[in-house]
C-alpha cells in the first residue's frame, strides 16, 4: 500500500469498531429514555418530576444548589470548589488538604445539598451518582495536578456493614469507582470498616 495510508482491511476493522461503538450509545440512551418512561424520577429536594435531561435535581433546587456551592471559605476566600483548607479536627489526624464540592452542615435538613447527599445514601439512584461524581471530579481537577494520573489512587472509607446491610450498598465505594473513571484514575479498596456507631455530623 501506499506510505502512510492505511491497508483496506485495518480501514474496515476501525470502521466496524466505530459503528459497534455508536450502536452502544444509541442503545443507551433508548434504555435511559425507556427507563425515564417508566419511571419518572423526582427531584430529591422538592420531589417534582424531572425532564429528561435533568438529574436528580429540577432547575430551581440547581439553582439553590449551585448558590450554596458558590459560597467563599472563609479562611483562604476562594469558592469552595477551589478551597482545600481543612479544620482543625482533621489536621489534629494528619488530614492537611481537603478537597470539596460544597460544605455538609446537618441544620440544614431540606435544602437541595444535603438531600443529595441522603439520596447517595439512601436511594441507590444513579442519576445521584453520576451527578455528585462530576461535581467531585471538578473540584478535584481544580485543585490537584493529574498530569501524571499513575501518582494517584482513589479510595474510600467504607460504609458501616450495618448500613450495607439496611440499604444493600456501600455509597462511597460506587462513588468512588465512578470518580475514578471519569478521572482515569486507578481505584483500590485500602480500608476496612469495623465501626458499629454512625458518624457524627
Amino acid at each position: 500500500w501506499i506510505k502512510g495510508q492505511l491497508p483496506q482491511e485495518q480501514i474496515n476493522k476501525s470502521c466496524l469498531r466505530a459503528a459497534f461503538f455508536k450502536g452502544v450509545r444509541m442503545l443507551k440512551e433508548l434504555y435511559e429514555r425507556l427507563m425515564y418512561l417508566l419511571t419518572v424520577p423526582k427531584c430529591v429536594c422538592c420531589g417534582e418530576k424531572l425532564s429528561f435531561y435533568d438529574r436528580c435535581l429540577c432547575r430551581p433546587c440547581l439553582a439553590e444548589y449551585e448558590a450554596w456551592k458558590g459560597r467563599n471559605c472563609s479562611v483562604c476566600t476562594n469558592l469552595l470548589p477551589y478551597c482545600t483548607c481543612s479544620n482543625y479536627y482533621l489536621k489534629t489526624h494528619y488530614v492537611h488538604k481537603v478537597i470539596k464540592v460544597y460544605r455538609y452542615k446537618s441544620i440544614n435538613v431540606d435544602t437541595p445539598q444535603n438531600r443529595v447527599i441522603y439520596a447517595l445514601k439512601q436511594s441507590n439512584r444513579s442519576d445521584v451518582f453520576d451527578f455528585l461524581a462530576e461535581e467531585l471530579s471538578e473540584s478535584i481537577t481544580n485543585n490537584l495536578d493529574l498530569t501524571n494520573k499513575e501518582d494517584y489512587i482513589i479510595t474510600n472509607v467504607p460504609r458501616r456493614p450495618r448500613a450495607i446491610r439496611k440499604f444493600g450498598y456501600d455509597h462511597a465505594k460506587v462513588l468512588a469507582k465512578r470518580v475514578g473513571k471519569i478521572l482515569g484514575i486507578e481505584y483500590r479498596c485500602l480500608l476496612v470498616s469495623r465501626a458499629k456507631k454512625a458518624q457524627k455530623k
